[in-house]
């Protein structure tokens, strides 16, 4: 069993505890999963839970925490990693080993595992995530979503008494979402084994929850109970929250503005939605369902960036292969396709950050081979997969300023754009504390921002979504809408179907490092094919539609 009583964390250097007042009990057996805004304290509480910290990261830990009746910092590692495994938010950082193999048999050693199992293991293990052709794969090698999937495999060797997982959908393309989901619903049948999940995306995962604890702000718990009772009785105020709710619980709550007699209990399910709606017209329910953007006209001549025939390899592994694309200027671009498919590598070709064996990248007509980086940097704003790469700053003001220093802006002009970029990414809190030290979605918010701090016209976005509750994913999306209303290319790089639906005006679809879709987002969506080989599944916001007005919209 867990017992947490008024636990309260404080990291150094901060005026303000990352978690305060965290009181719950967790049984064990017991699957939960844990919600709240980004910021609230729910990877602190992960690291409290295992033992991480304060006995490897420092920090001030107030009130009671006791895990089967010991406080777990008091346990050494070996015995910590026994009874508490955690996937991290970020899984670069819990690898040790440069190959999946030897990480796993690491794993596996730690816990003293006879060698002769070993083996059956490993491969148990890289069967339950598909990840059994990259068994002797470099992991600097792999994209995020891979590292992902490599990192639960380590999980599934070291078989703890208490799987802990943060945000394991993040990175991770629909179709592998929906195989790990069949994983943890494996641990969950273990009646000897606690789940913890920890995640903004919530399709995939409420329903494997026995138990839903809300966290506020200030890393409370403002609410506890079945999942279904929980987003029934407290739809509203976790909607002021910012909280992500499941895609069909946020539609039904759309409904119930001007139906209030729709739902007793809120569906958390496709299913549920159809039995509560079946009786409504479908021009009802389609008034609060999205349709695809539309797209502007297109013409060579808006054409502000391109690739030819773009070839890659790393250590002698074809990763793009005669890949050509071409973005327009006003348009918004998405960027889809499967963990591995080559998404991130073209935007490092794209911006010159890699240099490819064969083709051209050119920018408004100019091959990028003739362009310095500064001239590159000036037109190209981009968002990294991984934040921590862009920052060089010790404090989130300093950072914001940065830009705007060397491109000459009055000191006035700077202090009104910062202030207005930390309220508008609720980082005002945070201004003098080191990016470093932000939560994954804050730090994820301050490298957008950062990007919005420069006037570059076109702009590159690797997953931006990935560790942002629901009241950011929005702000960040009409930002985006706006500078593309104003003229601005946005490319992005995102697994969110949904979004994709929503916002794009254009498709790009990639497979194993080839295009194979390129076109107006209607069209793309009109073909189930096509969604599923870029490992996508139907969007809720499609599978909710009536059918008899789904084809209007498909």
């Amino acid at each position: 069993m867990i017992t947490a009583d008024q636990l309260t964390v404080t990291y150094p250097f901060t005026k303000e505890p990352a978690m305060a007042g965290f009181t719950s009990r967790i049984r064990s057996g017991e699957n939960v999963l844990v919600i709240g805004p980004s910021g609230s304290g729910k990877s602190t509480l992960t690291l409290a839970v295992q033992g991480i910290l304060p006995r490897s990261v420092e920090a001030d830990v107030a009130g009671e925490l006791q895990v089967d009746g010991e406080i777990p910092s008091h346990r050494s590692i070996m015995e910590a990693a026994a009874k508490t495994g955690v996937l991290f938010q970020d899984p670069d950082t819990q690898f040790c080993m440069a190959v999946i193999r030897d990480e796993l048999a690491f794993t596996m050693e730690n816990r003293a595992i006879a060698q002769e199992k070993m083996d059956s293991r490993m491969q148990s293990a890289l069967k339950a995530v598909g990840m059994q052709a990259h068994i002797d794969t470099a992991i600097h090698a792999l994209s995020g979503g891979m590292k992902q999937k490599a990192a639960m495999a380590s999980l599934w060797c070291q078989d703890p008494d208490i799987w802990i997982i943060d945000e394991p959908m993040s990175q991770l393309d629909p179709a592998a979402r929906r195989s790990l989901a069949e994983c943890l619903q494996v641990i969950k049948q273990d009646a000897e084994k606690t789940l913890i999940m920890i995640e903004h995306q919530l399709d995939e995962v409420v329903e494997l929850a026995d138990r839903l604890i809300v966290m506020d702000d200030r890393g409370s718990v403002f609410a506890d109970g079945a999942p279904r009772d929980v987003l029934t009785e407290h739809t509203e105020a976790m909607v002021s929250m910012g909280i992500r709710l499941p895609s069909v619980t946020k539609t039904a709550y759309a409904l119930l503005n001007k139906h209030p007699e729709l739902f007793r209990r809120m569906p958390v399910t496709i299913k549920q939605w159809q039995e509560g709606t079946r009786h409504l017209p479908a021009e009802i329910i389609n008034r609060v369902l999205p349709v695809p953007a539309g797209s502007g006209r297109i013409d060579d001549k808006n054409i502000v960036l391109e690739g030819e025939k773009l070839s890659f390899r790393y250590k002698g592994t074809k990763v793009i292969d005669e890949l050509s694309c071409r973005f327009y200027k006003g348009e918004f671009h998405a960027i889809v396709g499967r963990n591995g498919s080559g998404k991130s590598t073209l935007f490092q070709l794209l911006t010159g950050w890699l240099k490819q064996e064969q083709g051209d990248v050119s920018l408004f007509g100019e091959k990028l081979t003739r362009k310095s980086m500064k001239r590159i940097a000036s037109a190209i704003g981009i968002v990294f997969q991984q934040p921590e790469h862009q920052f060089i700053h010790v404090t989130v003001e300093k950072e914001l300023r940065h830009s705007m220093e060397i491109e000459g802006w009055k000191e006035e002009a700077i202090k009104e754009r910062v202030e207005e970029l930390l309220d508008l990414f609720a980082l005002q809190h945070k201004k003098m504390s080191h990016p470093f030290q932000l939560s994954q979605g804050q730090k994820r918010r301050l490298s957008t921002a950062v990007m919005l701090t420069s006037s570059q016209s076109i702009l590159l976005l690797d997953e931006p979504m990935f560790g942002l509750d629901q009241r950011n994913t929005d702000a960040l999306l009409m930002i985006l809408r706006k500078l593309q209303e104003e003229g601005k290319t946005i490319v992005m790089i995102t697994h969110d179907l949904n979004v994709v639906y929503s916002y794009a005006s254009r498709v790009i679809a990639i497979d194993e490092g080839v295009v194979y879709y390129e076109g107006d987002t209607a069209s793309f969506f009109h073909h189930p094919d096509q969604i599923h080989r870029a490992g996508g599944v139907i969007p809720a916001c499609m599978e909710m539609r009536q059918e008899k007005e789904r084809l209007i919209y498909v």
